[in-house]
């Protein structure tokens, strides 16, 4: 990943669809941390409007930060 350029990582994911596919987040987390990638979990209730529609916003707020802090993105899309 570093060797792609990537910075950050910002996940959406909640706890429990991370469990729920078998997703080791702590293991990722490490990862990404020590090859210098900032990492940031902001979770998010998937497929429920209410949570979505409270949270977005911020959501995007933090992505733009993201984005404004590296100022390079990549041309990969990973999704979790």
């Amino acid at each position: 990943m570093k060797s792609d350029e990537i910075k950050a990582v910002l996940n959406l994911q909640t706890s429990y669809d991370m469990k729920y596919r078998s997703i080791e987040w702590e293991f990722l987390k490490n990862y990404y941390e020590q090859n210098q990638i900032v990492v940031l979990n902001f979770q998010i209730i998937d497929n429920d409007y209410e949570d979505m529609k409270n949270k977005g916003f911020e959501a995007a707020q933090i992505l733009s930060k993201l984005v404004e802090k590296f100022t390079v993105i990549s041309k990969k899309l990973i999704i979790l």
